[in-house]
């Protein structure tokens, strides 16, 4: 298993809090309507 590999869009996925990492994979799946 790749450590983040789907989390492309995240910096380090084990460097960053958990709701900081699915803030980001959201923000990467869906496109930013903010």
């Amino acid at each position: 298993d790749r450590p983040d590999d789907s989390t492309s869009c995240s910096t380090s996925g084990s460097a960053i809090p958990e709701f900081q990492l699915a803030k980001r994979v959201n923000a990467c799946l869906q496109p930013i309507q903010y």
